[in-house]
């Protein structure tokens, strides 16, 4: 046997050997709306919603001037492209979005359309968007005569809108958010906000046709976002003076209050700022809350990200995304894991553009914490089916969909078929019928890693070429070689792999082990 073959063929080498292909932990950064541009002089407010089919809608308000009207609500979407781009020397740049011209969803007519606060009814996918209409200027938005509270939505992911319709009525004077809104597990619609007094909710029971208000928060205060912790308390987190960041618990979701507390391990210099639900216990392997704002006391500087395990206590984890200046700002999960961070910045006052930022889990927490880490890197079994193609019949007569109704025999993929009893050149198949594990990340991507293939390969999944390993036929391979999983193929479903691979001369076939790993 080769000596390369009798060492350096097991998992941890497969992964060593994988990792001058895989790409760096993602954080990726674009300035979505810039002040000047698209003829509007300030982009404030920002509000990130992501949608069940990875459609990004990012909505802030288009100003005409600062903190003043006339204005318009705007939006930017980003769609889902299916390719990544290939640069040069193999690097693969992960540019899989696609970001549409800005869409006015709200227009002014001359006064101001203020605080975007958007959620998803997860029961249809129809896209809320609460916002406020403000009569006279924004030095009347506390006002109650002045304006109106306005509902509409989408049905087909923010591509278009109903019209609004005056909810006032039903809710009296409400300011949302601004930032998002969230639907409980048992489908209440939430639109977290503010009165003259203090933070509070409105809630919708019918899929919003109706909508409801709770009580205010005893402190006064303003600005709020909202989350499910897991045994159902919703928990309100409200800006308050300078210091900190200011909590109420519920456990009739918004309608009353049973408790409030100053959160001084949360800073915070008054400010907007967004907190989220990253993963539940049974999802994402543990529960994660998200928390973002600028974390300096006494200015709006220092924008950082932060992740709790214990619903709110304590944040182990915090990362910054801009040490200058930045304001608010607005967190979303992708159905891939990755996180959305939409929020103000700029090089001398914070309002110079709205910056759209993302990130991964690994990234956030400079590799302490990823998606089910004890599940991937996931080794497959050593014991693979086996079958010689003499004729080279099996691309013509179809093996790889028709693997079931041939005679196998078995082998092992950690050693080449040279070396265990089979004196044979030319081409052969091997199968594997894999289950993947229920646990995984819904929407993780998926790649099979094969250690090594001496010989020119190709990798069917379900009967569809999913890869091909170019080396020539008589040439020794010794380095990984990745085969994607369709995107159809989802956790806790079965497949069938089958490698069809020829070799002229010396070792040839699978000889290290392959694993499952998640898409970087």
């Amino acid at each position: 046997m080769d000596p390369r073959y009798r060492s350096s063929n097991s998992l941890a080498s497969t992964l060593e050997l994988c990792a001058p292909f895989r790409r760096e932990t993602l954080f990726q950064e674009k300035d979505l709306f810039i002040a000047g541009l698209d003829d509007f002089n300030i982009y404030r407010i920002p509000a990130l919603l992501a949608t069940r089919n990875n459609v990004l809608l990012a909505f802030c308000e288009a100003r005409e001037r600062d903190d003043n009207d006339p204005l318009d609500l705007v939006l930017k979407r980003s769609l889902p492209v299916a390719k990544n781009l290939q640069g040069v020397n193999g690097v693969c740049w992960p540019n899989d979005r696609r970001w549409l011209p800005m869409q006015v969803v709200v227009p002014g007519r001359g006064e101001a359309i203020v605080n975007p606060c958007p959620l998803i009814d997860a029961s249809n996918g129809k896209v809320w968007l609460c916002c406020r209409r403000v009569e006279g200027g924004l030095a009347q938005s506390h006002e109650v005569a002045h304006g109106a509270l306005l509902m509409l939505c989408s049905d087909d992911e923010g591509a278009t809108w109903s019209e609004p319709v005056d909810i006032s009525a039903q809710v009296g004077y409400f300011l949302p958010g601004p930032g998002v809104g969230l639907q409980l597990r048992r489908g209440r619609l939430i639109i977290p906000g503010y009165d003259l007094h203090s933070a509070k909710v409105i809630y919708s029971d019918d899929h919003g046709r109706t909508w409801k208000a709770g009580q205010a928060l005893r402190q006064p205060g303003n600005e709020s976002q909202a989350v499910e912790l897991a045994d159902g308390t919703l928990a309100l987190n409200m800006r308050l003076a300078p210091g900190c960041r200011y909590v109420g618990l519920s456990r009739d979701g918004g309608e009353t209050w049973f408790a409030e507390y100053r959160d001084e391990v949360l800073p915070d210099p008054s400010c907007m700022a967004a907190i989220l639900r990253y993963s539940e216990d049974g999802d994402g392997g543990r529960s994660r809350l998200l928390f973002a704002n600028p974390a300096n006391p006494t200015s709006r500087t220092q924008l950082m990200v932060k992740l709790s395990y214990d619903e709110g206590k304590t944040w182990p984890i915090a990362r910054t995304i801009h040490a200058g200046e930045a304001a608010y700002s607005s967190l979303a999960v992708l159905p891939d894991g990755t996180i959305g961070l939409l929020y103000e910045t700029g090089d001398t006052h914070p309002y110079e553009c709205i910056r759209f930022a993302r990130f991964s889990l690994e990234w956030l927490s400079e590799g302490r914490d990823r998606l089910h880490p004890a599940l991937l890197p996931l080794e497959l079994p050593l014991a693979w089916d086996f079958r010689l193609d003499p004729q080279d019949a099996g691309l013509r007569e179809e093996w790889y969909r028709k693997g079931g109704e041939l005679p196998w025999e078995g082998i092992r993929v950690d050693a080449p078929w040279t070396a265990q009893g089979h004196d044979y050149h030319g081409v052969a198949w091997y199968r594997l019928r894999l289950s993947l594990p229920a646990l995984l990340w819904p929407e993780a991507k998926l790649d099979l890693l094969f250690g090594a293939i001496d010989g020119y390969a190709q990798v069917f999944v379900d009967g569809v070429k999913v890869a091909e390993e170019k080396v020539g036929p008589a040439v020794m391979s010794n380095r990984p070689f990745f085969a994607p999983l369709p995107n159809d193929v989802r956790a806790g479903q079965c497949c069938e792999v089958v490698v069809r691979v020829a070799k002229e001369a010396g070792t040839a076939g699978l000889w290290k082990p392959v694993c499952l790993v998640e898409r970087a």
